[in-house]
């Protein structure tokens, strides 16, 4: 999602990024304009995964604002949120601005959906798991 309130799902170079990085994107076309969406579009869609990089938002800034998307009716029965797999992302930073950093965004997006093969330490730097139950930033757990 680009966007928390309303909800917009992802565009322009976004939904390439989550295809390269092993993904696909159920919100958004590459190459097109990101378009709104409600919660009841995006249940429909069921998403295994929601990556939520508001256009403009570092991580403080989208902490800040998470809450005006997880407050929602229907937002906690999501699929995603019930199998803690929403995470925020630095979108002033990583996500929203083509350029240099579009290598970086990679790395972030393939940290997220292939945890198992990549780690190149951007979480709690540059992107957060959001817990299910309380929708606070989860705690990295080593072990």
């Amino acid at each position: 999602l680009e966007w928390i309130d309303p909800p917009m799902g992802c565009g322009n170079w976004l939904p390439e990024l989550v295809e390269r990085a092993g993904g696909e994107s159920v919100t958004g076309v590459a190459g097109e304009h990101a378009e709104w969406i409600d919660l009841d579009a995006l249940a429909s869609l069921d998403p295994d995964r929601i990556l939520i990089a508001p256009c403009g938002f570092d991580l403080a800034r989208g902490r800040k604002e998470l809450p005006a998307l997880s407050d929602q009716p229907g937002w906690r029965a999501l699929r995603a949120v019930v199998e803690g797999q929403v995470y925020l992302l630095d979108g002033f930073l990583h996500m929203n601005r083509p350029g240099a950093r579009i290598a970086e965004s990679l790395e972030l997006v393939a940290e997220i959906l292939q945890p198992e093969r990549f780690a190149f330490g951007w979480r709690d730097r540059a992107w957060v798991a959001i817990a299910s139950d309380s929708l606070e930033v989860q705690e990295e757990h080593h072990g």
